[in-house]
């Protein structure tokens, strides 16, 4: 039971970070998320951790008191289960990034943007994800998918070490021979289910100065065509390519025509590129309407990933991570998704595509993105990292979102336009999701996100948190 007056004063005394109660100033900062449609919860507290010690000190004093404990990196999840209620034990101070004699050395909530101005400085990267502002915490927790993952894995398979909070007070460090249950359940376990992580060390890989984008554009006349071409030729495509097929309307309105757009990067030899795009243009029978192909530096081509085209790091942050920081927070947006693990037939393509065109709502924001798999990333076993999804041909993606006006009547058109989505594709997916992207409506998130490993996972919850001290909607459970 969870004391009803806590001594709030004797945790500040014991932090090098700041305790951030309600009422004080920078609270409304200091509990933001990265979606403002969470912005109504309201925590008990909020840690902003500058140490390992003050995260063992925030754990003990929630264990003393009872209180629930919130731990959060970067405030990406879907679900908002980073925002509370409880207390909030947030590491995003902790964001060092050091790399000697080829190891990253990398605290939880180092951002991906600033991780990679670290590692592209020396040509070397940690395959990692989409979004500039996700901080390693929990990423690296729960996969790790991303432009390199074809090429060199997912952000899992380059993890060395980490440093661990248990709920017993403990700091423990995991590594192979070091607790090597814990450390394989670190990797691709899910964030918040075992303990808090507050830093890591990476193996990471040389990666090309240069590289080449790419974005082939087709009209939605041809969209059944160029999914099932797609599908059968980013998969098997060569390592080096980087494969994302994205369906798109910025508005949903009546009349608007999506489009549909081959993108990513290509990491190998220049000339090898056009016979492959030779491949996937003679398998769609029609001619791009529009393309780009474009030489540049990887640093360059990631910052457009970033959606920070033209900023600098510094820039390239949410505003009030720092003063020049550009990138604003989210109003509403919503996000689901299946793998896939054979070629769609016809008919599933079909059913796809009338998914994504059906009920259309003005100002509603709609993406479909297909994310190639193959290569690197399904070259490890199932089982070699709690990370299970090795024999997916691609993951299929919705996201929906409205900025900056949010109705009622428009979160129920978006939630009901990705359901949609989803159950159109789940008779051909494979019943797995991303544990990256939480889903609270999954009906079999056990199975979804962890297959066969779940069992494993729940005895390595028992032998180092046996109270379920670490406890979210969908944390692993005991045996």
């Amino acid at each position: 039971m969870a004391t009803p007056n806590p001594d709030w004063g004797a945790l500040r005394r014991s932090l090098d970070g700041e305790l951030v109660l309600p009422g004080d100033d920078g609270y409304d900062a200091a509990r933001q998320v990265a979606l403002r449609q969470f912005d109504e919860i309201r925590p008990r507290a909020v840690v902003l951790c500058e140490t390992t010690a003050d995260v063992r000190a925030a754990v003990a004093f929630l264990r003393a008191t009872g209180l629930r404990c919130v731990p959060r990196s970067g405030g990406h999840s879907n679900a908002g289960y980073t925002a509370g209620p409880g207390v909030v034990v947030d590491l995003s101070r902790m964001d060092r990034v050091e790399l000697a004699d080829g190891v990253l050395r990398a605290e939880a909530g180092a951002q991906l943007v600033d991780v990679y101005d670290r590692t592209l400085r020396e040509n070397l990267a940690v395959p990692a994800g989409w979004c500039a502002t996700v901080a390693l915490g929990g990423l690296a927790q729960g996969g790790g998918i991303g432009l390199e993952c074809r090429a060199h894995g997912l952000t899992v398979d380059h993890v060395l070490s980490a440093t661990v909070v248990l709920a017993d007070g403990r700091v423990v460090e995991c590594d192979a021979e070091r607790h090597p249950d814990l450390f394989w359940a670190l990797r691709g376990g899910g964030g918040g289910n075992f303990g808090i992580v507050t830093e890591f060390t990476f193996r990471p890989v040389p990666v090309p100065r240069d590289v080449v984008s790419y974005t082939l554009v087709w009209p939605w006349a041809v969209a059944e065509d160029v999914v099932d071409a797609w599908q059968r030729w980013a998969p098997d495509a060569p390592d080096e390519l980087a494969a994302v097929l994205n369906v798109g309307m910025p508005d949903a309105a009546e009349g608007r025509q999506p489009r549909l757009r081959a993108a990513g990067v290509w990491f190998g030899d220049p000339a090898d590129l056009p016979p492959l795009f030779d491949r996937l243009v003679e398998r769609v029978g029609t001619e791009p309407a529009d393309s780009t192909i474009l030489p540049r530096s990887y640093r360059s081509a990631l910052m457009t990933w970033f959606d920070c085209d033209g900023f600098s790091v510094a820039e390239c942050h949410t505003v009030g991570h720092n003063p020049l920081a550009k990138l604003s927070r989210y109003a509403f947006a919503l996000a689901r998704g299946n793998f896939v693990e054979s070629v769609l037939p016809r008919e599933g393509v079909r059913a796809l595509l009338d998914a994504f065109d059906r009920g259309r709502c003005a100002g509603q924001a709609r993406d479909l993105d297909l994310i190639a798999f193959g290569g690197a990333a399904n070259r490890v076993p199932p089982d070699a990292t709690a990370f299970a999804h090795r024999t997916h041909r691609f993951y299929a993606g919705y996201s929906t979102g409205m900025d900056p006006r949010v109705t009622d009547e428009g979160r129920r058109a978006g939630e009901q336009w990705i359901d949609g989505c989803f159950q159109a594709l789940r008779r051909w997916g494979s019943g797995h999701a991303y544990q990256n992207f939480v889903d609270p409506k999954l009906p079999n998130w056990q199975h979804a996100y962890y297959g066969a490993n779940y069992p494993r996972l729940r005895r390595v919850k028992a032998a180092y948190d046996p109270e379920g001290f670490f406890r979210l909607p969908q944390s692993i459970e005991l045996p």
